[in-house]
């Protein structure tokens, strides 16, 4: 249970930026006030359903707290920002459409290598900007098989989680 915690967090870290306000001025590059680093507490909330001997079980996956760093970049275009962060060392990034203070981010579909096992996860990631705080939340769905040494079969797995929490420009 312990290795699908970890997998959670790891998958929770792929999806998390910031974006801008819109101004009437479309000459100006008006992500830039955005660009920074960012830092907080995000809170899963979800369920995990692992399979074994063909049997489904549900388990709760409640106020799981992770701390998450990510730096903010400007796009290509006024209206998009990247965050880059780092996963299992692996460098991620994500673009997102700003409009407001509101960004919503493209779906992101990752197959992530966790301890050599393949994990197919799907990211759903919005943000809210608020001073020098955005309050990201969204929805994390994965999928893979697990192996575990105190299991002698692999056992698949499905997580369905969402989860926000504000991250502070530091």
């Amino acid at each position: 249970m312990k290795k699908l915690f970890i997998i959670a967090m790891c998958l929770l870290s792929l999806g998390f930026a910031s974006c801008h306000k819109d101004k009437d001025n479309g000459n100006e590059n008006t992500n830039e006030k955005f660009i920074g680093n960012y830092a907080g507490e995000i809170v899963i909330n979800g369920t995990i359903e692992v399979t074994i001997f063909g049997e489904t079980q549900t388990q709760p996956l409640d106020e799981q707290k992770t701390d998450i760093e990510l730096k903010i970049t400007a796009g290509n275009e006024n209206d998009e920002v990247i965050a880059n962060f780092e996963m299992e060392g692996q460098p991620v990034n994500i673009k997102g459409k700003c409009k407001n203070n509101h960004v919503d981010f493209e779906p992101v579909s990752e197959t992530i290598d966790y301890e050599g096992q393949q994990i197919n996860c799907t990211f759903s990631i919005k943000g809210d900007l608020d001073g020098n705080t955005l309050n990201v939340n969204g929805d994390i769905n994965a999928k893979g098989t697990l192996t575990d040494p105190e299991i002698p079969l692999p056992v698949p797995f499905v997580l369905k989680a969402n989860m926000s929490g504000p991250l502070a420009r530091q």
